[in-house]
């Protein structure tokens, strides 16, 4: 595309919608690109940058370089004076100790040579000659003084051993010095210089360190202001030095610091000298183990330096910001005036404001710019041409959009672009209103549908698809929710990629849907209700599905079922619920007993027969609130009832206000009556059970009436029923016989000989062996049991055993001479235990057997009387219940 269609494209939306080609990834990638691209850095900033980071951080380098450079080259300077002056002043100070050395010398060999009143003469001249001492004193081996100078020091003063016992002597060429301590005679600080006799005395002088200080650093002058020297022994012993009063520094022994020096070689070094650094130098004396310092503050001695580097630094700065001004100042008027009058006129025409274009006549300066100036003018003489034809196709554009039914807008950049009439209408904007224009599209979105549509408009702009079709929720001019369906594609625009959308109103339709699949799921719900009720009548898991259900159509939080009780006043008591256990009020509710005059909620209910809705529980009157309530926020409630009556409630709760409404309210009833009827099943189930058991003790009273009577007719055969009963049970039990046949295995054990009830007196309790006649009545009996029981209906499954317990497993048995299985199992298995208790009881015309022999005789029976497969199970039984026993 040229440069001619590229300004058409910008300026007219009409003929680009018209000539709308499909986007290749290539264009949506280079679109996406230029969007990323940070906005450029002034001319301004990058030449100040230039003349920052090329010139003037360099030059601040190399000022602070030479600054530290002529630093170091003073610090040696100061160390090279402070050197040659401690250097002096040791030589001088060796040089005096040589002298006073050679005195001492001198004196101790005349005092072996002359007399004694010679060496005292020799020695005051020699005292006021060269006054190196404060005394001279000749000791004899006994310490005391036998001449002295001056004449104060005579021999009265007594022996001079115990001073020379105080102090430390070290051997110099000859003499030996002391370590400094304070005179007992001068009061002074000195130091002795003594010379061994050949007769065991002494020549001894008190060195004159204030004529040494005088003389020598007193002498010195300072080379720096607050430079100072002092002078002290290898223990740090302060001896002389410049500033010091002489009275009072000889008059002590003062410390100075300990001294360090490994060598001859001065050395200099930093110190702190009364809590501030200075710059030290130290000579040590080739006569004696003392050392020259030389000091001097580091304040004072860098004070006139840092005073030059400072001026100097100063001028520098200054020079160069005049130089940064100058160089400013001409590319303010050459460069950027004429290029910031260049960009007020190209934002001019990037935003289409061709009447406010103007451009200043002035030549400029430079080529390129005077070039970028001709270009703008042929620029703007183009655009005018193209703004009219824009505005006409504009014009065409708007008038076919305006005339949809349907809303359509054009976002790009997230901006609303272009908007027709009906979009306009929708969300209650105008055309040319920029705060809306400038938010796009999602400031209608409702916040659920935001992500939805954020990420599909990304697919669109990203190229993964060129068109979609959605639906979302918005925003409407009144404030109502909007469900709108949007068709949207991109298309290229202004060097990018923008988004075109087409919207219909589909709001209707939705809330139409949404009813129909409201009433499609309660319909399905209610019927699911409505199954259980006619598939169960446990009342219980028909009120779990009852909650179950009413929780898809009417969601909650909590929910119960109330029941009333009418005396001594009308009251409710909780008799399920669902969900309290999150909120602690599970056992207060099943404790409460809730009274209709404590609860308006539930009196309204009673009194109107109709569901009642409660939103905000805080701003009604007809809520009680109680300590173990106060978390419900909305409520909504129906009453239960059966055949026009009340007899209950239905009660949903939620900890939201606003959570229910009217339309909850009326789904709720029909599950309160599906309630009502599941406790009305309840009801008649539990009378109806009621009178069965009632009818079944009846049953069984009669059933043991007659067993009883049977046993008094017959008191030989007293608990022979019960125990039979007991055994066969048991067994049966072990053959896995359950529930209702066990019941009729029960009955037909108790009226096992009800036939008897029929054979006569003489026979019966005859004393001896009945004859055929006789016996052949006896067979008689279980058919008379069969003609009496066969008329009672709840007797008829019973009757196998009064019937064929006579029966045999090979067929010789009576009434019917059954055999096998075709003898009822029932029958089989009472004829064991019958036998068995039979042999075992004591009888009028016989004694009872052992155990063992009626064991035998069963176990011979077995295959003939008796089924084989039921002898075993019973003899089993009977051998784990003797283990039994015999175990107790």
């Amino acid at each position: 595309m040229d440069k001619t269609n590229t300004v058409s494209a910008i300026l007219n939306p009409f003929n680009l919608f018209k000539n709308q080609k499909p986007l290749t990834q290539k264009a949506v990638l280079t679109a996406s690109r230029t969007e990323l691209l940070d906005k450029p850095t002034s001319l301004e900033q990058v030449l100040m940058r230039v003349i920052t980071l090329r010139l003037f951080i360099p030059a601040v380098i190399l000022a602070i370089s030479l600054i530290a450079l002529s630093g170091y080259l003073y610090v040696q300077l100061v160390e090279r004076e402070q050197v040659q002056i401690a250097q002096s002043i040791a030589t001088l100070t060796d040089e005096y100790l040589d002298h006073a050395g050679q005195s001492l010398n001198t004196l101790a060999l005349i005092a072996e040579n002359q007399q004694l009143y010679a060496v005292t003469s020799f020695i005051q001249a020699e005292q006021s000659t060269h006054p190196y001492f404060h005394s001279i004193s000749l000791v004899n081996i006994k310490g005391d003084v036998i001449a002295a100078a001056p004449k104060s020091f005579t021999q009265s003063e007594g022996n001079y051993q115990d001073t020379l016992s105080l102090v430390n002597f070290s051997n110099i060429a000859g003499v030996q010095v002391s370590n400094p301590f304070v005179s007992p005679k001068t009061g002074l600080l000195t130091i002795l210089l003594s010379r061994d006799l050949s007769d065991g005395g002494r020549v001894v002088g008190e060195l004159n360190l204030i004529d040494l200080q005088e003389t020598i650093f007193a002498s010195q002058p300072a080379t720096r202001q607050g430079q100072v020297f002092f002078l002290s022994d290898a223990n740090g012993t302060l001896m002389a030095d410049p500033i010091s009063k002489k009275d009072a520094q000889q008059a002590s022994l003062s410390f100075f610091r300990p001294w360090k020096m490994k060598s001859s070689e001065s050395e200099s070094s930093l110190v702190f000298n009364q809590s501030s650094l200075a710059f030290e130098s130290q000579k040590q004396l080739e006569n004696a183990n003392w050392v020259v310092s030389a000091e001097i503050p580091l304040q004072k001695a860098f004070t006139p330096y840092l005073w030059a580097a400072w001026i100097t630094l100063t001028i520098f700065l200054l020079l160069w910001a005049v130089f940064i001004y100058s160089i400013n100042r001409t590319g303010i008027k050459r460069i950027f005036t004429p290029l910031v009058e260049l960009s007020e006129s190209a934002r001019a025409l990037s935003a289409g404001n061709l009447d406010n274009f103007a451009i200043s006549s002035a030549p400029a300066r430079f080529a390129e710019i005077r070039e970028l100036k001709e270009n703008f003018i042929n620029m703007y003489s183009v655009l005018q041409q193209r703004q009219a034809a824009a505005q006409e196709s504009e014009q065409k554009y708007r008038m076919l959009i305006d005339q949809s039914n349907d809303a359509i807008y054009v976002e790009h950049c997230g901006n609303l672009v272009i908007t027709n009439q009906k979009f306009n209408e929708l969300f209650g904007i105008g055309r040319d209103d920029p705060k809306v224009s400038s938010k796009g599209l999602l400031q209608f979105v409702l916040p659920a549908s935001r992500p939805l549509v954020k990420d599909l408009q990304r697919q669109i702009m990203t190229g993964q698809v060129s068109n979609l079709r959605y639906e979302f929720s918005a925003k409407g001019a009144d404030g109502r929710s909007l469900e709108l369906e949007a068709s949207s594609s991109a298309l290229p625009y202004l060097d990018g990629i923008a988004i075109q959308s087409i919207l219909r109103d589909i709001t209707d339709r939705k809330r139409t849907e949404q009813g129909e699949r409201e009433q499609r799921i309660l319909a399905e719900a209610l019927r699911d209700s409505a199954s259980a009720l006619n598939n169960t009548l446990e009342v219980d898991e028909v009120i779990e599905r009852i909650f179950s259900n009413a929780a898809r159509v009417v969601p909650f939080q909590a929910a119960s079922i109330m029941l009333l009780e009418m005396h001594p006043r009308p009251q409710a008591r909780v008799v399920a619920n669902s969900g309290y256990q999150l909120h602690g009020g599970q056992e207060w509710l099943r404790k409460q007993l809730f009274t209709l005059e404590a609860f308006p909620n539930l009196r309204c209910m009673y009194d109107t027969g109709k569901p009642i809705v409660i939103p905000d529980t805080l701003k009604s009157r007809i809520w009680a609130s109680v300590p173990e309530t106060r978390w419900v926020r909305s409520y909504t409630g129906a009453p239960i009832r059966v055949q026009g009556e009340i007899i209950g409630f239905l009660n949903l709760e939620a900890d939201i206000p606003n959570f229910f409404n009217q339309t909850h309210s009326e789904r709720l009833q029909a599950f309160a009556d599906q309630a009502g009827v599941a406790i009305h099943n309840a009801h008649l189930m539990t009378d109806l059970r009621k009178s069965r058991d009632e009818l079944y003790n009846a049953y069984e009273t009669t059933l043991e009436g007659w067993s009883k009577a049977l046993e008094l007719r017959d008191y030989e055969t007293e608990g022979h029923t019960q125990r039979v009963m007991d055994m066969t049970m048991k067994l049966a039990e072990s053959y896995g016989i359950t529930g209702a046949e066990l019941i009729k295995i029960r009955y037909g054990t108790l009226l096992h000989d009800i036939g008897k009830i029929g054979i006569p007196d003489s026979i019966l309790f005859k004393p001896g062996p009945l004859n055929e006649e006789e016996w052949e009545v006896m067979r008689r009996h279980p058919m008379y049991a069969q003609r009496i029981l066969a008329h009672i209906p709840y007797l008829q499954d019973s009757l196998d055993i009064p019937f064929s317990h006579h029966e045999k497993w090979d067929g010789s048995g009576y009434p019917r001479g059954l055999k096998g299985k075709n003898i009822p199992l029932s029958a089989r298995l009472f004829a064991v235990v019958d036998v068995w208790d039979g042999l075992r009881s004591n009888r009028h015309y016989r004694s009872g057997w052992p155990e063992e022999d009626v064991i035998h005789y069963i176990q011979d029976q077995s295959g003939k009387h008796f089924d084989p497969q039921v002898v075993e199970v019973f003899l089993r039984l009977l051998g784990q219940q003797n283990l039994m026993t015999g175990m107790q």
